[in-house]
């Protein structure tokens, strides 16, 4: 247990910063844009970036989820000329679909009734393109669990994005100007990366073997439909908002949906690492340990995602105003706490999805994918009209909810995990109760002292409840015999 921990201590410390950087600077794109664009403009923006994101996806090819299972540590034989094989099918499909949207961007913006659409699109076709290749690389670091290269990179984009928007602003405030800036960073950020993989003992060597092109598609065209898919139903909201709506309901959408996703900072970064343990795990038939890994960080993201999602139920309106008096509504902050909620679940669940993917239970999570898009654009078609940004934030939680009880159901008849233990039901009664009754609390005074006391409880419980391998390795940490770095 001791050695799995410190190994997520050590590849963790670097992804969550690398997560926390990229957040960060993500978080300063879109305050700048939000205020300099306003709902309307920036509404577009997000749509643009809700396609591109889409595109850029199925261009992967599902190969960032497959470069893991195959390079993790020292890989199988002949790992690194299978690089050079994921590399040219993955230039492939991203240059294909980067000139695909580049052609059909009149006919996108055209099914949203947002003609101003297209000058985004047509440059967000070239991130695409880029964008793949700044994936292909960072998986090659995740995979030899190089957290602070992957760390480096996301600074460099995340800057440089910030960085290039106010410029390009001066010259022009359109959503195109702020494409241009996203193109920028995946620039900056795939060149460092590119630098970095050369630099590893493990190096892929660029050569194409023609007999693993099967094998690798193969295992990647199911991924490529999970991510494809996943993505899709996690941008199913803002475009079905834009479709069935406006742009400015997109616009404040994006806005609570971004500060969400602060919820799932630290998620993130232990689900990277914990991808090459469940790989190498798996490879070595050794469940015992994957078993601990898993238990380990759902707990600890449960309770830190529990802490921020009480921190918003409790200032969240306050948080809203700073990007606008147009964002801070009743219905944006309905939205928030609902987003917040659906990430708080996923991680209480735990990294369900990347264990089935590192197991070759890459179907099952096919089908699991299909019925999360599937319920999420149908419950979005239903509750929109009636209920606009607060029915697609809740056809998001019910469809991803669905999905994660399909993923744990299948862990735990696969890899016998039990999510409840470790005190992980007290840390769900306590947000729930906590958060519940907060939400319901009109004084703004008692709505915070109520999510203060939730606070301090998931705290107290998660010290109750430790282990005594956990509390080693924290001496260990702060003595520095660990180095997390």
């Amino acid at each position: 247990m001791a050695s799995v921990i410190s190994r997520t201590l050590k590849g963790g410390a670097g992804f969550f910063i690398a997560n926390v950087v990229s957040r960060g600077f993500g978080f300063a794109f879109v305050f700048v844009a939000s205020r300099v664009l306003g709902p309307g403009d920036f509404g577009v923006l997000a749509l643009g970036l809700s396609v591109m994101g889409i595109a850029r996806r199925f261009a992967a090819f599902g190969l960032p989820n497959t470069i893991p299972r195959f390079l993790s540590g020292e890989g199988e034989e002949n790992a690194e000329r299978l690089y050079g094989t994921i590399l040219f099918i993955g230039g492939l499909t991203a240059l294909a679909v980067g000139l695909t949207l580049f052609g059909t961007a009149p006919w996108v913006a055209l099914s949203f009734g947002e003609e101003t659409l297209i000058s985004p699109l047509r440059v967000l076709s070239v991130a695409i393109v880029v964008g793949v290749g700044y994936q292909l690389l960072q998986a090659v670091l995740e995979a030899q669990e190089r957290a602070w290269q992957v760390a480096g990179a996301q600074s460099i984009r995340s800057v440089t994005k910030v960085g290039l928007l106010l410029p390009f602003f001066l010259w022009s405030q359109t959503a195109t100007s702020a494409a241009w800036a996203v193109v920028g960073g995946f620039v900056l950020g795939t060149l460092w990366e590119g630098r970095q993989v050369l630099r590893l003992q493990f190096r892929p060597l660029l050569s194409i073997q023609w007999s693993q092109i099967r094998r690798i598609v193969g295992y990647s065209a199911p991924l490529m439909i999970v991510g494809f898919s996943y993505f899709l139903g996690q941008q199913a909201d803002r475009l079905m908002l834009g479709w069935l709506g406006n742009s400015t309901s997109v616009g404040t959408y994006t806005v609570a949906s971004k500060l969400a996703m602060a919820v799932g900072a630290v998620q993130g970064a232990l689900y990277s690492i914990f991808k090459p343990i469940a790989s190498q795990g798996y490879r070595n038939k050794s469940d015992r340990r994957v078993q601990e890994a898993y238990l380990f960080i759902s707990r600890w993201i449960a309770l830190i995602n529990g802490v921020v999602l009480l921190v918003f139920v409790a200032v969240g309106p306050l948080i809203l105003h700073i990007f606008g008096s147009g964002y801070s509504t009743k219905s944006t902050f309905h939205v928030l706490v609902v987003l917040s909620s659906f990430y708080f679940l996923a991680g209480w669940v735990g990294p369900t999805g990347p264990l089935l993917q590192m197991s070759d239970g890459h179907k099952a999570e096919f089908y699991n994918t299909l019925i999360f898009i599937v319920s999420n654009i149908s419950l979005n078609y239903m509750l929109i009209p009636w209920y606009g940004s607060i029915g697609a934030a809740w056809a998001t939680l019910i469809s991803s909810g669905a999905r994660n009880v399909l993923q744990v159901s299948e862990c735990i008849y696969w890899f016998g995990i039990e999510p409840h233990k470790k005190g992980k039901l007290w840390i769900l009664g306590i947000v729930l109760v906590s958060g519940l009754v907060s939400v319901s609390i009109a004084s703004n005074i008692l709505k915070v002292s109520t999510a203060v006391f939730g606070i301090v409880l998931l705290i107290l419980s998660v010290l109750v409840t430790r282990t005594e391998e956990e509390v080693n390795m924290y001496r260990k940490v702060v003595a520095s015999r660990i180095p997390v770095c």
